[in-house]
């Protein structure tokens, strides 16, 4: 019995883990394509065109999984079950996710079968502390052997913490087995440090005779308390602390590793020295925070926020509360929520509620989840700490609204390339037909939740309706709230290097909203000594550049060379010469020498002497002759643009003759070009080889990129004068490739096409032809014929590739548009073979083609009814 798409499609997006309802849709189109009978041209392209829209869009949704997070919540809410929600994921990235989430739900036939599909070698972050646990109750007493082989799957150091979890389900041998091997891959693991969290869980899962052999062979000295962990620790922890010092507190993250797997058995005295470093770190940036939620007891907590700005206070305090989760946080959490401090305190509150036992962790993930509209993931994660009751509606939605991880997020076809096509293809009609396709078009966005519903709306020129522009209004303002608390904290900072790296960030590189920062903040209670020292070089105007050379000579006596070389780009001569020559003079006494990267980027402003001088400086170097071919071949580049041709060749010559010096030719000839120069000199003798050729034509040809001048008779002579040179097909169709692809829009076809006859043969010169087609000048009978040769033999062809089909359809515009018909046929049929969606393809230059088709065949009625179809596929697929 034959069910309506639109049907199929409802109860689908009601419940998307039915990929059975999508293939029986599929079904019912391709029965229905197999029973429609030859059209006249504007239907038969419309039908092609409907059918490859819902097709495509069909068999797309089809590879896409729902997201692992919001399988787990269906699962809790009852929705589906474990089972199901697993095979829903299966071979997917989110079934390791599903399987942490759901594994408790599982019988024990179903779970061993759940853990023996887990790719357990390929998983980056295995989580053991989920899976080990999973695996212990599989292995019961039968199924022991199996849950050790998935143990050894895994890799290091994830595979002896699953054999730790593992212990207490083995029994004789086995379990002598993965002590053993435990054993090996503690000593694997290094320092005591490295070794402290496998054994500390390792001694939690032995018996009390184990233990003891284990503390002997491991020499854990034993206290009034039992074996000593920190004891043991003491001289790699010293170390640990002392290298976090003399860097400055700069990376905190393995010490803090160690302090949390440490727990109880840190010290006051560690806790007071690890403040100090976090102290120092929130200096510079406020991602220190983190670091506060280990290693700090409650005694400490007033003094780690001492002196602390109220926002930033708040959000220590929230990591601090990490320290001792099952202590009552409420009003801490009713704090956050009176401050407003919205996205900045998420991960702080989420880390929390992970840890806490209720209501503690039901109450932070409530917080979080009453500020993050439209941040699904954190949605995800929040709900998945709550109760399960009065959630299932809300999954519900989820499951309408963004049941994918991944972009376009929504299953439905009516926003993303189905709002750009539509609004593209009525640009075409008459204002009266335009605005009443655009109204049906925006009919379609009902489905959509409102942010996303809104952006289309706006999109089509259509007035968003009154919940939508309420979302934006209120997501508008949360975002210049945050942006405000960001800036505010950026000026909190009192390190200036991290102040301005902040603000290089929130000012998005711009140059004159830094500078006005900057200003703006000299002579208020945030500005800070020598703060124009750590202001960005490149945001310097001549009035603030003065500031920073008078302010590097009082701190160091001196400007360094490579400053006043950026000094010089915003001088005029002889001013400039006169500043290079100082930042030259400092380069060259710097010692010991100062890295290449220093010269890096300014040849501009080198007259040609200063050129010389620093190359020579540059070959008394002893870096890396690659890293010296890339400087001196932006100094050749600079001698090329003063006048100085040959002098930059031979430069290049000098000093490397191999693949590198064939692509610096080639992109010699290619700025020489530029310049109207017709060549740069002689360069036979260095392209010794097809392989020094084909680089030497693809590096003139992609600095010649899209311009005119690469069809200059002389420039495009030389070009296809290497190219003739090449001697096997392969280079030949590679460098043709590269200069074809650089030609510019409206190009004539001739020498082009002679040259890809000349130089190659059967799919590979189709393919160098189609592209050409796409930029050149398709006029007259030429460029009719050569389209015709290759659409025929595209035509003949059992199963062209789709993607030259999409190219040859490009290049029909040059063609009657009866001619192009049986294109546009094959390419919507092709596409579908080869699970193309069709749609994004439609959005530009293609969909314009197309569209002149239609117009061409049926004239303004047929563009209102391709707009139809694409309404019509959206309104069914929303």
């Amino acid at each position: 019995m034959q069910r309506d798409i639109g049907e199929l499609w409802r109860e689908y997006r009601g419940d998307p883990l039915r990929l059975d309802l999508l293939r029986q849709a599929e079904a019912e189109v391709v029965a229905a394509m197999a029973t429609a009978g030859d059209a006249e041209p504007v239907a038969q392209l419309l039908r092609r065109l409907r059918e490859g829209l819902v097709l495509g869009h069909l068999r797309g949704v089809q590879t896409r999984r729902v997201d692992s997070r919001l399988l787990a919540l269906m699962v809790m809410t009852g929705q589906t079950t474990a089972e199901q929600a697993l095979a829903h994921a299966a071979g997917g990235q989110g079934y390791h996710e599903v399987l942490v989430h759901v594994w408790r739900q599982l019988p024990p036939a179903a779970l061993r079968e759940a853990l023996e599909r887990l790719a357990w070698g390929q998983e980056i972050f295995l989580d053991h502390r989920e899976l080990g646990p999973a695996l212990r109750t599989a292995a019961g007493d039968e199924w022991q052997d199996q849950a050790l082989a998935q143990a050894r799957r895994a890799p290091e150091p994830a595979r002896s913490q699953l054999l730790v979890e593992l212990l207490p389900a083995l029994t004789a041998a086995r379990r002598e087995e993965a002590l053993a091997e435990v054993h090996a891959g503690l000593h694997e693991l290094g320092g005591r440090l490295e070794q402290l969290r496998l054994l500390r869980g390792l001694l939690a899962a032995c018996t009390t005779e184990e233990r003891a052999a284990l503390a002997r062979r491991f020499a854990v000295p034993v206290g009034d308390g039992g074996l000593d962990l920190r004891a043991w620790v003491d001289a790699d922890l010293e170390r640990a602390f002392q290298a976090a010092e003399e860097a400055e507190g700069r990376d905190l993250e393995p010490l803090c590793v160690h302090l949390r797997v440490l727990g109880p058995d840190v010290t006051l005295a560690d806790s007071r020295r690890w403040l100090a470093l976090v102290r120092r770190g929130l200096v510079r940036a406020p991602r220190f925070l983190y670091f506060l939620s280990a290693g700090v007891p409650a005694s400490l907590w007033p003094e780690a926020v001492e002196g602390m700005p109220p926002g930033q206070a708040l959000q220590a305090r929230i990591r601090l509360a990490c320290n001792d989760p099952a202590r009552d946080f409420t009003p801490l959490l009713a704090e956050y929520v009176a401050a407003g401090l919205g996205e900045s305190g998420w991960s702080s509150l989420m880390e929390l509620a992970h840890a806490a036992p209720e209501p503690g962790r039901s109450a932070a993930a409530g917080v979080v989840l009453a500020t993050c509209e439209g941040h699904w993931l954190r949605e995800y994660e929040a709900r998945l700490l709550l109760p399960a009751a009065d959630q299932a509606g809300r999954v519900a939605a989820l499951l309408r609204e963004e049941p994918f991880s991944d972009d376009p997020r929504g299953p439905g076809y009516a926003h993303g390339a189905f709002v750009d096509v539509l609004r593209a293809w009525a640009r075409r009609l008459p204002e009266s037909e335009r605005q009443a396709v655009l109204v049906r078009g925006a009919v379609c966005l009902d489905a959509l939740p409102p942010g996303t519903r809104a952006r289309a709306a706006e999109a089509l020129g259509q007035e968003p309706d009154e919940e939508s522009r309420a979302m934006l209004a209120a997501r508008g303002e949360a975002s210049q709230q945050d942006a405000d608390r960001l800036l505010y904290e950026a000026f909190e900072l009192r390190d200036r290097d991290a102040r301005w790296v902040a603000l290089k960030s929130l000012s998005r590189q711009d140059d004159e909203k830094l500078r006005d920062l900057y200003r703006r903040v000299q002579g208020t209670e945030f500005a800070l000594s020598e703060e124009i020292l750590s202001f960005p070089v490149w945001a310097l105007d001549r009035e603030l550049w003065s500031e920073r050379i008078q302010a590097e000579e009082l701190r160091n006596g001196q400007v360094p060379g490579e400053l006043l070389l950026h000094y010089a780009k915003v001088l005029d001569e002889p001013e400039r010469s006169v500043v290079v020559d100082r930042g030259l003079d400092a380069i060259e006494m710097a010692h010991p020498p100062l890295p290449l990267e220093t010269l890096s980027g300014h040849a501009g402003v080198l007259e040609p002497g200063q050129v010389r001088r620093v190359v020579a400086w540059v070959l008394r170097q002893d870096d890396p002759h690659e890293e010296r071919l890339e400087l001196v071949s932006e100094l050749a580049g600079r001698l090329l643009e003063l006048g100085h041709c040959g002098e930059a060749v031979a430069m290049i010559r000098g000093i490397h003759d191999g693949e590198a010096g064939a692509r610096e030719l080639g992109r010699m000839a290619g700025l020489s070009a530029r310049r109207g120069e017709s060549a740069i000199g002689p360069v036979d003798t260095a392209l010794t080889s097809d392989r020094h050729r084909l680089l030497y034509v693809q590096a003139f040809a992609r600095e010649l990129g899209g311009s005119e001048v690469i069809v200059r008779p002389d420039v495009a002579g030389e070009l296809l004068a290497r190219v003739s040179m090449l001697g096997d097909e392969d280079s030949r169709a590679a460098a043709l490739a590269a200069v074809i692809g650089s030609l510019p829009a409206g190009a004539s076809l001739t020498p082009w096409t002679a040259a890809i006859h000349r130089g190659t043969r059967g799919a590979t010169r189709r393919r160098l032809l189609l592209v050409l087609f796409e930029s050149a000048d398709l006029e007259g009978p030429l460029a009719v014929a050569r389209v015709r040769e290759v659409a025929a033999d595209l035509l003949a062809e059992p199963s062209p590739p789709a993607e030259d089909l999409e190219a040859a359809c490009l290049a029909s515009r040059c063609l009657p548009a009866e001619e192009r018909v049986p294109l546009w046929t094959r390419w919507l049929g092709r596409s579908l073979d080869e699970s193309r969606d069709v749609l994004p393809s439609l959005k530009g230059r293609l969909g314009a083609v197309f569209l002149d088709t239609l117009q061409q065949l049926g004239g303004e009625p047929a563009l209102v009814q391709a707009c139809d179809v694409l309404a019509d596929v959206a309104a069914t697929l929303a």
